[in-house]
């Protein structure tokens, strides 16, 4: 049971509202019977049947394995507290069972600082719009934008007179720009849409697609966001994942 559930997002509780500046994220925890303990949620409506409204502190739908990271081992989990299928679970009981996993959440995510913030800021700034543009259209032409030698963002797009342009050609193009100018960038950034076999489900999915390269890391990345469009338009993304690749535009 356990090994789906962690697959997913859960919903957690925190102590306080998230630092948009700061990695740290502080999860609450709960005293009963004079023990500590955890709660966390399969789902938000899980959450709120189990609160019932009483819980006024922030939460946050995390990647199950990125929250499993964070723990340190000696804490009790209560998965949907209170409710019928309520499951009783150590930390370490979990850490040991996904020790590989969340050994590659930690390598991703040390990857992901050593690429800087110039990362996180493309995509805390692109992200949003293509959430728009799938909720809207379902679907989007790729798109670009880079971290510039003086710290500038700047967006980037392709337009070779075709209005129905095929997505890899405008990907290509892109980068192309990307190298043609190269030393005016720092890292660069490419998100277009892809169908690929998501490795944590085994199942073919639609995700975006973003090739992130720096000019001061010897390797690039694509990175992976699965996501999942309802017929009433409600987008949720799924756990991501990551690949090395060939460097082609700081590839000089």
């Amino acid at each position: 049971m356990t090994d789906e559930i962690f697959n997913k997002k859960v919903v957690v509780i925190l102590s306080k509202e998230l630092d948009p500046n700061s990695h740290a994220i502080d999860i609450q925890d709960y005293i009963q019977n004079g023990k500590s303990f955890i709660p966390v949620f399969t789902s938000r409506d899980k959450f709120n049947e189990s609160s019932k409204g009483a819980i006024k502190n922030p939460t946050i739908e995390i990647d199950g394995m990125l929250f499993l990271s964070f723990l340190k081992g000696n804490e009790e989990l209560r998965l949907d507290p209170d409710l019928d299928d309520e499951i009783v679970i150590n930390a370490a009981e979990l850490i040991k069972r996904y020790e590989a996993d969340i050994k590659e959440v930690k390598l991703n995510l040390q990857q992901l600082k050593k690429q800087s913030s110039d990362v996180e800021r493309l995509l805390d700034q692109t992200f949003p719009f293509i959430e728009d543009l799938l909720k809207q259209h379902g679907e989007f032409y790729p798109l670009a934008c880079a971290v510039k030698s003086n710290d500038s963002i700047v967006n980037a797009g392709a337009f070779d007179g075709n209005d129905r342009p095929l997505s890899a050609q405008v990907t290509a193009d892109l980068k192309t720009g990307f190298r043609t100018h190269k030393d005016d960038y720092k890292t660069i950034a490419v998100f277009y849409m892809v169908g690929v076999v998501n490795p944590n489900t085994k199942l073919k999915t639609d995700a975006v697609a973003v090739d992130v390269e720096s000019k001061s890391e010897t390797e690039s990345y694509t990175f992976y966001y699965p996501n999942v469009l309802t017929t009433d338009r409600q987008l949720s993304f799924q756990r991501s994942w990551k690949s090395t690749r060939g460097r082609e535009v700081f590839n000089d």
